[in-house]
């Protein structure tokens, strides 16, 4: 059954009732290049050495050996590796001896691994060398390249902190005694890094530091990927859900557990602040039609098992689990979630389990019915999307009214729903809840909301005292009658720091997600932002920097809308901005981060400072040998705005540079048919495409290009991808900005071409079509209110 990857073995007789057999299949497997199965890498900094590494997850192990290929098939593995005596072999157990045939090979033989599932058995066969360290009787090393091995200290510190951590923290009633950790480098930049027991696997962009000359946002990198390998020992690992379609428990857990384990190990950083920014992205994402509930829809292609990886499975799964703990506590999310893996070590686990144990252990009667603890889980769970609750005051009875509804960017797709909610888009709701006369934002009121729309008293409210709801980690938006967003906005001018951060980023996300789909005006948004002259959190700029950028990139075919929304940025934020920060000296990395964000959108909205340097550090170029920092905005912004000079400015160019690559960036930000004429030439340097897909702001002739590069190039593109659902993600990067009703006819023509025979799972073709179709709904509803912002 090739379509399954079965073998399917029929019998010419019966077989007898316990009795035993014996089945020979003759199998032959393969080395590839692409990392599934084993496979084999080019270490180019090493003479092209071979590294053979394996990736199994989700379905190749039946690559390399017969196998029950599923996660509820446990079992203890004992390798044999045969290989040439010039490498040096790893897998997950230990080394229990080797025998050299004298022939130039080598026979290891290797200990009983752990009970696990197919999926986490690893080989590694190369010339690698390693650091090692001690930690609670646990040999933990890192194998890299002779060349890299120098880039892996960093790491192997980090490795030993987290594993003590975890010891620390699980501290299990069972004997779980981890012999050797290996971890080591493998060549391949389609996966960040693989839990296989025993022998992680890391792609060498993720775990390689050189602490003189990388940024501090790689450090981070080694740090986050190096906690998710590690917890998954325990979750993932010493625990298996049955299925793929749990998979949002395994990985959830893991992604919110990595968090803790980032904030308690490299307390350098804010890491609550970091979800919540990372919150903020599945936010988006599921804020479709085509979106995913993280559990219940049927699993069984292998096409749908790949789709189940998404990034909102990761990201979500680790929102609920953030919010389940701020719910339960810390005592009862940990001790439910350790008698979990103590019930059920080395075996199975599915929701019902987790959601079992943290009802045995609860002592709030809150969670002392299981059916309400069962039924909220469930509803965040085994439904696509979020809840928006609006929120509305009465002071005479001191009350506010909470109602909840289904979020979407664009209402009018609701009719298209592809999946029939259980709970018919109702949700169970933590409500946390903090007010000026009352509950403080450290330790706001938490109220349990189950119905549609509830009233819940306010001891003390008044008219004219501030009030906050989701102050905490609630995977929901939050809307407020106008007065209420005037009192917020008033607080955010005069004490923006009594707000806690998490909830500033909360707001700052949801009145802009709230102004696209139409509940606030994009006036009311943009007010409320102005604050953000005095916010000096990067995580807060990452998101508003992240909003702006859609609005103008979607703006680009309403000349006069995206100038009316440049104006009011320039006016209200830019002007006064730039000026403060392009004069400041700043060494702090995280404020250079944000000086980068505030030079960028100052020249993006065209400010009159920005776009004066900019024209003169670019005609010194253009005379000199002097190189320009932050070429692109410079010469992006220059070249906009050259006005009669453009040809002369853009000539003058062409002479300076020696590639057209060099320059493609900058005209990006400009419509000019220079883009299509140059399109062909700069396609003989490489993936021009790629130029393009960092800009800052894309006009519509750069995506115009944009796409044209994607679609004249899908073959070589394709190829270098293992699955289909890594070809639509290549199309999600492409079409995330395009705004015209003929985009979808181009669009629809290249999916009956290309991608018509994909399999598994239509729907997220219909997810590249929905994005459009949101784009497009934007602007018919919110270009003429941005044309009459008042500036």
């Amino acid at each position: 059954d090739d379509e399954n990857e079965f073998l399917i073995i029929e019998l010419t007789s019966f077989l007898l009732f316990n009795s035993e057999y014996e089945l020979t299949i003759s199998f032959k497997a393969y080395f590839v290049t692409e990392a599934l199965g084993f496979y084999i890498t080019y270490n180019a900094d090493d003479d092209y050495s071979a590294f053979y590494s394996t990736q199994f997850q989700a379905t190749g192990a039946r690559r390399v050996f017969p196998c029950f290929d599923e996660p509820s098939y446990k079992s203890v593995f004992r390798v044999t590796l045969d290989y040439p005596d010039e490498f040096h072999a790893l897998t997950n157990g230990d080394l229990d001896y080797s025998i050299s045939s004298g022939d130039g090979r080598v026979e290891d033989h290797f200990q009983d691994t752990f009970k696990m599932s197919t999926y986490l058995v690893a080989f590694y066969i190369s010339t690698a060398v390693n650091q090692t360290t001690y930690v609670n009787g646990t040999r933990l090393s890192v194998w890299a390249p002779e060349s890299q091995i120098e880039y892996t200290t960093y790491q192997l510190s980090a490795a030993a902190k987290v594993l003590q951590f975890y010891y620390d923290l699980f501290d299990l009633d069972i004997d779980y005694t981890i012999i050797k950790a290996d971890n080591a480098i493998v060549d391949a930049n389609n996966f960040r890094g693989m839990e296989n027991w025993g022998l992680i696997l890391y792609s060498k962009l993720s775990v390689l530091y050189d602490e003189e000359n990388d940024p501090d946002s790689q450090k981070l990198e080694v740090q986050e990927i190096t906690c998710h390998e590690f917890t998954h020992y325990w979750t993932g690992n010493l625990v298996t859900t049955t299925w793929w379609d749990e998979l949002w428990m395994n990985e959830g857990i893991t992604s919110f557990l990595t968090f803790l384990c980032q904030d308690a190990v490299f307390n350098d950083t804010n890491y609550e602040l970091a979800t919540q920014r990372g919150i903020a992205t599945p936010l988006l994402m599921d804020a479709y039609v085509t979106s995913d509930p993280l559990r219940g829809d049927l699993v069984i292609t292998l096409d749908e098992i790949i789709y189940e990886f998404s990034y909102i499975t990761y990201t979500k799964g680790a929102a609920i689990n953030w919010m389940m703990y701020d719910l339960l506590g810390e005592d009862i999310y940990m001790t439910g979630l350790k008698n979990m893996m103590t019930e059920n070590v080395y075996g199975l686990v599915t929701t019902d389990d987790i959601i079992r144990h943290w009802y045995l252990v609860a002592d709030d009667e809150d969670f002392k019915d299981l059916d309400v603890l069962e039924e909220m889980i469930n509803t965040w769970t085994m439904q696509m999307g979020y809840p928006l609750l609006t929120v509305g005051r009465n002071t005479r009875d001191e009350v506010i009214t909470i109602t909840q509804s289904h979020f979407l960017l664009n209402p009018e797709e609701d009719e298209n729903l592809w999946y029939s909610s259980p709970y018919e888009y109702s949700w169970i709701v933590p409500v946390w809840i903090c007010y000026k006369e009352g509950d403080s934002c450290d330790n706001p009121m938490l109220h349990i909301m189950t119905e549609k729309t509830e009233e819940i008293t306010l001891t003390g409210l008044t008219d004219d005292g501030w009030l906050i709801v989701n102050p905490r980690h609630g995977y929901y938006r939050v809307n407020y009658a106008d007065s209420d967003w005037d009192l917020i906005q008033t607080e955010l001018y005069n004490n923006p720091y009594d707000i806690l951060e998490t909830t500033r980023l909360h707001l700052i996300s949801d009145i802009f997600h709230l102004a696209r789909e139409g509940s606030v005006t994009i006036e009311r948004a943009l007010e409320l932002a102005v604050y953000m002259k005095n916010e000096t959190s990067l995580d807060i700029w990452e998101v508003y920097v992240t909003d702006i950028k859609y609005f103008l990139n979607v703006l680009n075919d309403d000349a006069d809308a995206l100038e009316a929304f440049k104006k009011y940025l320039q006016k209200s934020i830019f002007n006064e901005l730039f000026d403060s920060f392009s004069s400041a000296s700043i060494e702090d990395e995280n404020n250079s981060t944000i000086r980068s964000y505030i030079e960028a959108l100052a020249c993006a909205v065209d400010t009159e400072a920005c776009v004066t340097i900019s024209v003169s550090e670019y005609n010194d170029w253009l005379s000199t040998d002097t190189t320009i920092d932050y070429f692109n905005t410079i010469a992006c912004t220059a070249l906009r705005n050259a006005g009669d000079d453009y040809d002369t400015m853009t000539e003058a160019a062409f002479d300076r540079i020696t590639r057209y690559t060099e320059l493609f960036p900058a005209l990006a930000c400009i419509n000019s048919s220079d883009m299509t004429t140059l399109l062909k030439s700069a396609m003989n340097e490489g993936k021009v495409w790629s130029y393009l897909e960092g800009m800052f702001v894309k006009t519509r002739t750069a995506l115009d290009v944009l796409w044209y590069g994607y679609s004249e190039n899908w073959d070589y593109l394709t190829g270098t991808q293992l699955y289909e659902k890594d070809n639509i993600d290549i199309m999600n990067i492409v079409v995330k900005y395009f705004n015209r009703d003929a985009d979808i006819v181009v669009l629809d023509e290249f999916i009956e071409t290309h991608l018509e025979d994909v399999d598994g799972v239509p729907r997220y073709l219909d997810n590249l079509r929905e994005k459009v179709r949101v784009n497009i709904y934007f602007l018919d509803n919110c270009s003429d209110d941005i044309e009459d912002l008042s500036y």
